[in-house]
């Protein structure tokens, strides 16, 4: 099963990153899953579904369906729970027997009684089953579940056309309406429900902010320590240290500074100490890099004993984020 960063750079809904204006997740997580088995699954309740809506409503009816019911579920999963990373087609699924049950009740579609009866109650079966399978186990987002199903009604109510052929010509405008309809639907809600501004999206950036601070701190720190190695072992004289540590090492620490302090938090944030805690940190971390390089070019042992003492403020600094965020 892939990690949830491998899902992130590939294009999953991520809450955070959508919210912060990558609202393309939107539409390609629902291309994404998680692992071979959550992709077959998702895949085989297509395959029994979307092969029968598909004739009932015409190839370029179904896709409509199909990707308005999965933006739909995406929106309605962000909604629910912006802060999670979904990804699966499972609420465009949703849609598909969304649209299937809305084409069986619709009377103007003329379905035979014996079929509407039998597909009606097995789309039924399904949605209930896998909407209640949902509600029992965590990790299973029925936000996405949700929004697909009433995005795919919604699609399939305005899309279905009777099975009689000469009803059913003369489709484009029917097309083009619904998909100007839906662009307008979806944009509307993710104007009203996820402003662009606002300590709500402050949190989030910050929290995106947090879950990548681990790696590139990891990163600039084993950067750093290879130098030192380098330096050691004599494969590296100090002007080339002092040259990598200016032009490698210290923008990653302004990067991870400048992503840190980034979002805006309320004065009254929970979170408002960790922000301090962890931008002053790398503030620390750069000034001490600062030192080392002059030292490393100039040899001045003032400038060393500057660089130690900002070194013991950087191991201090470690400290009063520990226990701030163990306070929490």
């Amino acid at each position: 099963m892939p990690d949830g960063d491998v899902a992130v750079r590939w294009g999953s809904n991520f809450g955070p990153m959508t919210l912060g204006g990558q609202w393309w997740r939107l539409l390609t997580s629902m291309f994404i899953h998680f692992g071979i088995f959550h992709l077959a699954l998702n895949m085989f309740a297509l395959y029994q579904a979307g092969c029968l809506v598909e004739r009932m409503y015409g190839s370029a009816h179904f896709l409509l369906l199909y990707l308005f019911a999965g933006v739909s579920g995406s929106v309605a999963s962000l909604l629910w729970h912006p802060s999670i990373n979904s990804a699966g087609a499972s609420g465009a699924i949703f849609g598909v027997f969304g649209g299937l049950l809305v084409f069986m009740l619709d009377k103007r579609n003329r379905v035979p009684m014996s079929v509407m009866a039998t597909t009606r109650n097995s789309a039924l079966a399904f949605i209930g089953y896998n909407l209640l399978n949902g509600f029992s186990h965590a990790g299973i987002d029925n936000a996405a579940h949700l929004g697909g199903l009433v995005g795919g009604a919604l699609m399939g109510f305005m899309l279905a056309r009777p099975l009689d052929v000469a009803q059913r010509r003369a489709p484009l405008p029917r097309l083009v309406g619904a998909s100007l309809l839906g662009v307008l639907l979806l944009g509307s809600a993710t104007y009203v429900f996820f402003p662009s501004d606002g300590p709500a999206l402050q949190e989030l950036k910050f929290q995106q902010a947090l879950i990548e601070f681990a790696p590139k701190e990891a990163n600039a720190l084993g950067a750093y320590s290879e130098i030192v190695k380098r330096l050691q072992a004599g494969t590296l004289d100090r002007a080339g240290a002092a040259h990598e540590i200016e032009f490698s090492i210290i923008p990653q620490w302004d990067k991870l500074y400048d992503s840190l302090s980034a979002a805006k938090l309320a004065v009254d944030s929970k979170r408002l100490d960790v922000q301090h805690g962890l931008t002053l940190y790398c503030d620390f971390r750069r000034k001490h890099l600062r030192l080392v390089s002059a030292a490393l070019r100039t040899g001045d042992p003032r400038i060393e004993k500057d660089a130690a003492q900002t070194l013991e403020q950087v191991q201090a600094q470690i400290e009063t984020v520990k226990r701030v965020a163990k306070a929490r």
